[in-house]
């Protein structure tokens, strides 16, 4: 598309934050909730690790680094290891 920035899971804020706030400054507020769809970019990892394995290591920064630990965590209880060395 058109957009400028690439994310990897949508969110949403209840309530909506402000126009030019990053989830940092809405965080700063615990009334407000963040609901993350992150299942998506975990299945969207795994397809791609499937295809194009095996790796040695998983890096990610920002929401990449969330989607990695919780694909970590979600592998780990689930199969009780991962399929890469790092």
């Amino acid at each position: 598309g058109n957009k400028p920035f690439r994310s990897w899971f949508d969110g949403e804020w209840d309530p909506p934050r402000p126009i030019g706030w990053s989830g940092r400054e809405h965080s700063m507020n615990l009334s407000n909730r963040e609901t993350l769809d992150i299942g998506p970019a975990m299945e969207q990892v795994k397809s791609h690790m499937a295809k194009s394995g095996p790796f040695d290591v998983l890096l990610g920064f920002s929401q990449g680094c969330a989607v990695i630990t919780m694909l970590t965590a979600t592998m780990l209880r689930d199969c009780g290891s991962v399929p890469w060395r790092f």
